[in-house]
């Protein structure tokens, strides 16, 4: 059944999932801004747009999501004159319970 993911005969409607994952992210549901972070950053149904992605990692993570904090941490610490605000998102990440910070301040 459709409960247990067998979804055959469903007809998927990629923008209309897409609308209601920013419609979810506009209400602040911090998932849904962390998963449009991935979408632009890979370009999976969005175009690829590593700004974008950083914005919607930004708006999750000063709500405290530890996972967008992370992401925040692995894209500016691969830029040049970043490290001070990678390393302010690497400890809020290890804060907000995400392990692979934890590890990396250790």
């Amino acid at each position: 059944g459709k409960a247990d993911g067998d979804f055959k005969g469903v007809k998927q409607d990629i923008p209309f999932g897409l609308e209601l994952v920013g419609e979810a992210a506009d209400a602040n549901m911090l998932q849904a801004q962390h998963y449009l972070g991935w979408c632009y950053l890979e370009g999976h149904c969005v175009g690829q747009d590593a700004a974008k992605a950083t914005l919607w990692w930004q708006r999750a993570a000063v709500a405290e999501h530890g996972p967008s904090q992370w992401q925040l941490y692995r894209q500016f610490s691969q830029g040049a004159g970043l490290e001070k605000e990678a390393h302010k998102w690497l400890e809020r990440a290890a804060k907000n319970g995400v392990e692979e910070a934890k590890k990396r301040l250790a």
